[in-house]
Protein backbone atom coordinates (compact mmCIF):
# COMPACT_ATOMS: atom_id res chain seq x y z
CA UNK A 1 0.00 0.00 0.00
CA UNK A 2 2.93 2.72 1.09
CA UNK A 3 4.84 1.94 -2.22
CA UNK A 4 1.17 2.52 -4.33
CA UNK A 5 0.70 5.95 -2.60
CA UNK A 6 4.74 6.46 -3.23
CA UNK A 7 3.80 5.84 -6.83
CA UNK A 8 0.74 8.44 -6.86
CA UNK A 9 2.58 11.36 -4.78
CA UNK A 10 5.95 11.09 -6.62
CA UNK A 11 4.31 10.12 -10.29
CA UNK A 12 1.58 11.62 -11.08
CA UNK A 13 2.56 15.06 -10.10
CA UNK A 14 5.36 14.31 -12.69
CA UNK A 15 3.02 13.01 -15.25
CA UNK A 16 0.80 16.14 -14.91
CA UNK A 17 4.12 18.23 -15.63
CA UNK A 18 4.84 16.53 -18.00
CA UNK A 19 1.97 16.91 -19.89
CA UNK A 20 1.41 20.58 -19.04
CA UNK A 21 5.20 21.09 -20.86
CA UNK A 22 4.03 18.99 -23.60
CA UNK A 23 0.64 21.38 -24.09
CA UNK A 24 2.55 24.36 -23.70
CA UNK A 25 4.54 23.36 -26.28
CA UNK A 26 2.10 22.47 -28.65
CA UNK A 27 -0.02 25.84 -28.30
CA UNK A 28 3.30 27.82 -28.87
CA UNK A 29 3.65 26.12 -31.92
CA UNK A 30 0.09 26.92 -32.36
CA UNK A 31 0.84 30.59 -32.59
CA UNK A 32 3.87 30.11 -34.46
CA UNK A 33 1.84 28.20 -37.53
CA UNK A 34 -0.80 31.20 -37.15
CA UNK A 35 2.38 33.37 -38.63
CA UNK A 36 2.96 31.04 -41.20
CA UNK A 37 -0.89 30.56 -42.45
CA UNK A 38 -1.04 34.15 -42.76
CA UNK A 39 2.51 34.29 -44.51
CA UNK A 40 1.14 31.29 -46.81
CA UNK A 41 -2.25 33.63 -47.53
CA UNK A 42 0.15 36.90 -48.54
CA UNK A 43 2.18 34.53 -50.62
CA UNK A 44 -1.08 32.62 -52.42
CA UNK A 45 0.52 29.71 -51.70
CA UNK A 46 -2.93 27.79 -51.30
CA UNK A 47 -1.74 24.29 -51.18
CA UNK A 48 0.50 25.67 -47.65
CA UNK A 49 -2.68 26.99 -46.47
CA UNK A 50 -4.83 23.95 -47.17
CA UNK A 51 -2.48 21.98 -45.28
CA UNK A 52 -1.48 24.26 -42.30
CA UNK A 53 -5.32 25.03 -41.85
CA UNK A 54 -5.70 21.19 -41.56
CA UNK A 55 -2.70 21.11 -39.08
CA UNK A 56 -4.23 23.71 -37.02
CA UNK A 57 -8.05 22.23 -37.00
CA UNK A 58 -6.49 18.97 -35.76
CA UNK A 59 -4.56 20.21 -33.22
CA UNK A 60 -4.91 23.89 -32.10
CA UNK A 61 -8.68 24.11 -31.46
CA UNK A 62 -8.19 23.29 -27.88
CA UNK A 63 -6.05 26.40 -27.10
CA UNK A 64 -8.89 28.49 -28.68
CA UNK A 65 -12.62 29.18 -29.04
CA UNK A 66 -15.20 27.65 -31.28
CA UNK A 67 -15.70 30.05 -33.66
CA UNK A 68 -11.90 29.94 -34.45
CA UNK A 69 -12.55 26.51 -35.28
CA UNK A 70 -15.58 27.83 -38.14
CA UNK A 71 -12.88 30.81 -39.06
CA UNK A 72 -10.11 27.84 -40.04
CA UNK A 73 -13.05 25.74 -42.05
CA UNK A 74 -13.96 29.69 -43.72
CA UNK A 75 -9.90 29.38 -44.59
CA UNK A 76 -10.07 25.76 -45.86
CA UNK A 77 -13.07 26.41 -47.93
CA UNK A 78 -10.55 29.17 -48.94
CA UNK A 79 -7.68 27.56 -49.69
CA UNK A 80 -9.70 25.04 -51.62
CA UNK A 81 -11.47 27.51 -54.13
CA UNK A 82 -8.47 29.41 -55.00
CA UNK A 83 -7.03 25.72 -55.90
CA UNK A 84 -10.16 25.18 -58.21
CA UNK A 85 -12.15 22.99 -56.09
CA UNK A 86 -14.96 25.00 -55.75
CA UNK A 87 -17.94 21.84 -55.15
CA UNK A 88 -15.49 20.80 -52.40
CA UNK A 89 -14.91 24.88 -51.17
CA UNK A 90 -18.87 24.99 -51.37
CA UNK A 91 -19.24 21.92 -49.24
CA UNK A 92 -16.88 23.16 -46.85
CA UNK A 93 -18.44 26.57 -46.34
CA UNK A 94 -22.44 24.99 -46.00
CA UNK A 95 -21.10 22.85 -43.56
CA UNK A 96 -19.57 25.69 -41.33
CA UNK A 97 -22.43 27.57 -42.04
CA UNK A 98 -24.81 24.58 -40.61
CA UNK A 99 -22.84 23.88 -37.89
CA UNK A 100 -22.12 27.43 -36.42
CA UNK A 101 -24.63 30.22 -38.73
CA UNK A 102 -22.83 33.93 -37.71
CA UNK A 103 -19.02 33.51 -39.01
CA UNK A 104 -18.58 35.43 -41.41
CA UNK A 105 -15.96 34.11 -43.41
CA UNK A 106 -18.53 30.71 -43.81
CA UNK A 107 -20.85 32.93 -45.79
CA UNK A 108 -18.28 34.80 -47.49
CA UNK A 109 -17.11 31.83 -49.52
CA UNK A 110 -20.49 30.08 -49.66
CA UNK A 111 -21.28 33.77 -51.89
CA UNK A 112 -17.94 33.31 -53.58
CA UNK A 113 -17.97 29.96 -54.32
CA UNK A 114 -21.62 29.85 -55.89
CA UNK A 115 -20.21 32.65 -58.22
CA UNK A 116 -17.06 30.75 -59.49
CA UNK A 117 -19.75 27.92 -60.16
CA UNK A 118 -21.32 30.36 -62.36
CA UNK A 119 -24.84 30.54 -59.80
CA UNK A 120 -25.37 34.24 -59.79
CA UNK A 121 -28.51 34.39 -58.26
CA UNK A 122 -27.68 32.17 -55.31
CA UNK A 123 -24.26 34.14 -55.18
CA UNK A 124 -26.11 37.34 -54.63
CA UNK A 125 -28.45 36.03 -51.83
CA UNK A 126 -25.26 34.74 -49.96
CA UNK A 127 -22.81 37.73 -51.07
CA UNK A 128 -26.11 40.00 -49.15
CA UNK A 129 -26.05 37.71 -46.24
CA UNK A 130 -22.19 38.09 -45.24
CA UNK A 131 -22.83 41.88 -45.25
CA UNK A 132 -25.23 41.16 -43.09
CA UNK A 133 -23.87 38.99 -41.24
CA UNK A 134 -20.08 40.71 -40.85
CA UNK A 135 -21.56 44.01 -39.69
CA UNK A 136 -23.27 42.30 -36.99
CA UNK A 137 -20.26 40.78 -36.39
CA UNK A 138 -18.35 43.94 -36.51
CA UNK A 139 -20.43 45.89 -34.25
CA UNK A 140 -20.54 42.81 -31.92
CA UNK A 141 -16.61 42.91 -31.24
CA UNK A 142 -17.02 46.98 -31.02
CA UNK A 143 -19.44 46.29 -28.02
CA UNK A 144 -16.98 43.65 -26.56
CA UNK A 145 -14.53 46.63 -26.60
CA UNK A 146 -16.26 48.47 -24.12
CA UNK A 147 -15.81 45.77 -21.70
CA UNK A 148 -13.22 47.90 -18.64
CA UNK A 149 -11.69 44.59 -17.67
CA UNK A 150 -10.59 42.80 -20.60
CA UNK A 151 -6.96 42.55 -20.77
CA UNK A 152 -4.04 43.81 -23.38
CA UNK A 153 -4.30 40.58 -25.44
CA UNK A 154 -8.46 40.57 -25.00
CA UNK A 155 -8.07 44.24 -26.35
CA UNK A 156 -5.18 43.05 -28.97
CA UNK A 157 -7.09 40.03 -30.08
CA UNK A 158 -10.49 42.29 -30.82
CA UNK A 159 -8.85 44.40 -32.35
CA UNK A 160 -7.51 41.80 -34.80
CA UNK A 161 -10.67 40.25 -35.70
CA UNK A 162 -12.01 44.10 -36.10
CA UNK A 163 -9.42 44.62 -38.47
CA UNK A 164 -9.93 41.17 -40.63
CA UNK A 165 -13.49 41.57 -41.05
CA UNK A 166 -13.51 45.12 -41.92
CA UNK A 167 -10.93 44.67 -44.47
CA UNK A 168 -13.29 41.36 -45.87
CA UNK A 169 -16.58 43.53 -45.63
CA UNK A 170 -14.46 46.33 -47.58
CA UNK A 171 -13.11 43.99 -50.07
CA UNK A 172 -15.96 42.18 -50.56
CA UNK A 173 -18.44 45.01 -51.21
CA UNK A 174 -15.74 46.62 -53.50
CA UNK A 175 -15.08 43.94 -55.60
CA UNK A 176 -18.54 42.44 -55.51
CA UNK A 177 -20.09 45.48 -57.02
CA UNK A 178 -17.63 45.51 -60.57
CA UNK A 179 -18.70 42.39 -61.54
Amino acid sequence: MKTLIFFFVIFFPAIALSQNKVNQALHDKCIVVMDEQTAALHAGDFEAVKRITLWKINNCMKFFGSDDLFDEQGFLALAERELGNLKEALQIARECIYKRYGIPSCHLEEALSLKALGLKNKADISGERFIRICERYIDQLQAKLENPNLGNLEVRLINSKLYLHRAMLNSFTRDWKKD
